[in-house]
């Protein structure tokens, strides 16, 4: 099983656009020790691509600028045993000012419950646009969990501590 996929705003364009296997971010994983076996061979199973971990950031849910379109499409051909969910996934900040929620970011919030209902651990740690979050942690919102800061183990041991200011690699 592939060990972690990441996908952030600058890239799901490329991603959608080429359906690659994230040869880019999984060789960048791999330079940093999460990926021991240094390969990029991926599991199928009914055509969804199987990883352990997959990473999401700077989504911007309510904002006009959100890809939600594309992220839905990820989705559908990506899961995962554990998704973290890390920082900006709703924009909060372009909420105050201009409501902009159309039926593609719910759909987008659909998708993620319905992987958590199926078993997926999703863990929500908030970045600043969706600072409002922060209010929650330690709650569970139909099996989403909000922390401040989260530890991912590596399948080589190794630690990683993901939160708002940073991610920072703990070697324990």
């Amino acid at each position: 099983m592939r060990e972690h996929c990441h996908i952030g705003r600058d890239k799901l364009v490329t991603h959608a656009r080429r359906r690659c296997h994230c040869r880019a971010i999984l060789a960048w994983y791999a330079s940093l020790g999460i990926d021991s076996e240094g390969e990029y061979g991926i599991v199928m199973v009914d055509g969804i691509r199987q990883f352990r971990t997959l990473f999401i950031s700077d989504v911007h849910l309510g904002s006009r600028g959100c890809q939600a379109e594309r992220l839905l499409d990820f989705l559908r051909y990506h899961d995962a045993e554990t998704i973290y969910l890390v920082g900006d996934i709703v924009d909060g900040w372009q909420l105050k000012s201009t409501w902009y929620w159309p039926s593609t970011h719910n759909d987008v919030v659909q998708k993620l419950l319905r992987k958590a209902r199926k078993g997926a651990r999703i863990v929500y740690v908030p970045g600043n646009h969706d600072e409002f979050l922060r209010d929650y942690y330690g709650t569970h919102f139909g099996g989403v969990e909000v922390v401040e800061r989260a530890i991912h183990e590596g399948r080589d041991g190794r630690r990683y501590l993901w939160s708002f200011t940073a991610t920072i690699s703990i070697w324990w």
